[in-house]
């Protein structure tokens, strides 16, 4: 069995899926990607997975970047960095939830907006903190409506 919260992201192969979890890098089941994904909304438990296309499953809180100009997410395995695709009709539903998740209109900080390096530094912290404390309540609200 599979804790949901260990999952990092799951991608179809055929009439398998690869599962990469937070511990086990890699492993191998065979089922279809729907199959599981249907088994996992009939769990009927919290969890933070959305589809980003037809033959993959991610974690929302492994989410590195997204890059919504190329359509792509980024998701942190380790030290690797791995970059998936995002079908168009899967980016309402999984932006509903990463805004959910890390909240909005949080601009984006840039050195130059900036008198030196260190006041970047420190208002970035300040607003890596923001968001975190953002993320962890909205992740307490998502639980709570699941």
């Amino acid at each position: 069995m599979i804790d949901l919260s260990d999952l990092v992201f799951a991608k179809a192969d055929g009439n398998y899926t690869d599962i990469y979890l937070k511990q086990v890098v890699y492993r191998t089941i065979r089922i279809q990607i729907g199959q599981l994904w249907k088994a996992i909304e009939e769990l009927n438990e919290a969890h933070t997975l959305v589809r980003i296309d037809r033959s993959t499953i991610i974690n929302i809180c492994m989410v590195a970047f997204v890059d919504k100009k190329n359509g792509t997410i980024t998701i942190k395995i380790g030290e690797e960095n791995v970059q998936l695709k995002i079908a168009k009709s899967k980016g309402s539903p999984l932006n509903d939830k990463l805004d959910l998740l890390v909240g909005k209109n949080y601009p984006e900080l840039k050195p130059e907006d900036f008198p030196d390096e260190q006041t970047y530094q420190v208002k970035k912290a300040a607003e890596d903190l923001k968001r975190t404390v953002a993320r962890m309540s909205n992740l307490y609200k998502m639980f709570e409506e699941d």
